[in-house]
């Protein structure tokens, strides 16, 4: 059996705190529970850890320094770092992850989706099934490719085939109907994983993307696809 990996939550509330707390040991992470920046960097001390759990919703100046004091300690600047936030908010969002946030995830939090996030950012196994398909996938901007297939997907990313992947964190538009669906969508992915032809000698060559803007609702179609 894997051994659990150890997160360190950041929130201020006490009762979301211990929400937390239930979620996280329930999809098997060993969480430590602390009030804010400076009491997490010092119940972290000696303790290897694998993810930053930081609840986003506070002032913005708070928020901001709670960031720094994390990324100035050592021992913590590398760990990645997700936060949470109330709603879609497409301003602290995008500030958050230019201030380096690895994730940044919408309350009240889609369990399903959480864990596949957190898999993904502490390289635990996929936790979501994974269909095989030929797809074909619209690309809004990057490529001189504007149209992609997509080999395989689930509801955490999917991947595109394509000798000319793009950069690994790049952010990509996708467009796509699923097989036997009516509605076209749209989802914000990151690239993540990049197989250039000729890389590895069984790898198909493209790019792994994750989807870090989805809404409920697509999200829901695609895990009815998949499972």
């Amino acid at each position: 059996m894997p051994l659990k990996k150890n997160v360190l939550v950041i929130c201020y509330s006490d009762a979301s705190r211990a929400y937390l707390g239930v979620i996280l040991d329930r999809i098997k992470y060993v969480p430590t529970l602390t009030k804010n920046a400076s009491e997490g960097i010092r119940r972290s001390q000696n303790r290897p850890l694998d993810l930053i759990v930081l609840d986003g919703d506070l002032e913005e100046a708070e928020l901001f320094s709670s960031l720094e004091l994390l990324q100035a300690e050592p021992s913590l600047s590398t760990v990645p770092l997700v936060a949470l936030i109330m709603g879609d908010n497409p301003r602290r969002k995008a500030s958050l992850l230019s201030r380096g946030c690895s994730e940044v995830l919408t309350k009240p939090l889609d369990i399903f989706l959480l864990k596949s996030r957190l898999a993904a950012l502490t390289g635990g196994q996929r936790n979501s099934p994974r269909m095989s398909l030929q797809m074909e996938v619209e690309i809004g901007e990057g490529l001189r490719e504007r149209v992609l297939t997509c080999t395989n997907i689930s509801e955490g990313g999917m991947f595109l085939r394509t000798r000319r992947p793009l950069p690994k964190k790049t952010p990509v538009r996708l467009h796509f109907t699923l097989p036997y669906g009516t509605m076209r969508v749209g989802v914000v992915s990151e690239v993540v994983h990049v197989a250039s032809l000729g890389m590895e000698a069984q790898a198909e060559p493209g790019m792994g993307l994750r989807f870090v803007e989805i809404s409920a609702g697509v999200l829901e179609e695609i895990r009815k696809f998949v499972r």
